[in-house]
């Protein structure tokens, strides 16, 4: 019985399973992800995978 009236205070779209809240946060945080930290991410690994081979080319006749 105390599940039944719960469920009569929650709004009708949240019993459908569609959430009220909006989700624009979370798909901030993934376009973030993948156009700033990722290109970022890349660019380092770059940046020292070339500093290890220049010195590697530098150091060793």
């Amino acid at each position: 019985m105390i599940g039944s009236e719960r469920m009569a205070e929650v709004p009708k779209a949240q019993q459908r399973g569609v959430s009220a809240a909006p989700k624009e946060p979370w798909l901030v945080r993934e376009l973030v992800g993948e156009f700033v930290f990722a290109p970022l991410a890349r660019g380092a690994l770059w940046l020292v995978l070339h500093a290890v081979l220049m010195a590697k080319r530098l150091l060793l006749p």
